[in-house]
């Protein structure tokens, strides 16, 4: 790539989280890391752009689900998931419509797995507001991540790549099982190496 391309991002598109990290890795005195950084972040800030849009297209409604799910994606998040498939698109046709549909699949997944999590872990705040738990009750929160899921997979089947599907499906088999571990080993105190074989399991299967 040129300096030219890295360059001609508009001005004025969204912060990204690599734009973060730049500028965290400049306070830390990692100059070089920071140039990558910002190179990567002008880079990709189009195709995040796009996929915003994209994800403005998932469906809005009266129903309680809906609105849940739609609670947690408004507030944003760093995309650090679809900006790995931006990433990733760059090794073949680019950040195609059919890149778009994965990015906002994997963003669906994630959101789904973070409005279970405040079920589960009884959290109050996520991204600095009330979590979706707390505004439309656990029940409403459960469900609205159930539907975020089925909402990706409908995605991927459309996106239409051979065996992407059967992918992600064993991707969401390896995080509940990962959380299944984790709710299992609460509480308990165990040799070291037990705890960190449990751990690296737990957070394998939850990334």
């Amino acid at each position: 790539m040129t300096q030219l391309a890295l360059s001609s991002t508009p001005a004025g598109t969204p912060s990204s989280v690599l734009d973060r990290l730049s500028r965290v890795s400049a306070a830390r005195g990692a100059a070089p890391l920071k140039d990558r950084l910002a190179n990567l972040d002008r880079w990709v800030k189009n195709d995040l752009v796009d996929f915003e849009a994209e994800l403005a297209v998932v469906p809005r409604g009266a129903k309680v689900v809906q609105q849940a799910a739609h609670h947690l994606l408004d507030l944003g998040g760093k995309h650090l998931r679809p900006l790995c498939v931006a990433l990733a698109s760059r090794f073949g046709e680019g950040f195609t419509p059919r890149a778009r549909g994965l990015a906002v699949a994997v963003e669906l997944v994630h959101t789904a797995t973070l409005l279970h999590d405040d079920v589960v872990d009884l959290a109050e705040r996520r991204r600095g507001e009330a979590t979706a738990s707390v505004v439309y009750g656990n029940a409403a929160s459960i469900f609205a991540g159930d539907w975020l899921l089925v909402q990706s997979l409908k995605r991927i089947a459309a996106v239409g790549v051979d065996g992407m599907l059967d992918k992600m499906l064993s991707v969401i088999d390896d995080m509940i099982l990962a959380e299944s571990v984790q709710l299992e080993r609460r509480g308990k105190l165990d040799e070291e190496a037990q705890l960190r074989a449990a751990y690296f399991e737990v957070v394998e299967g939850k990334t």
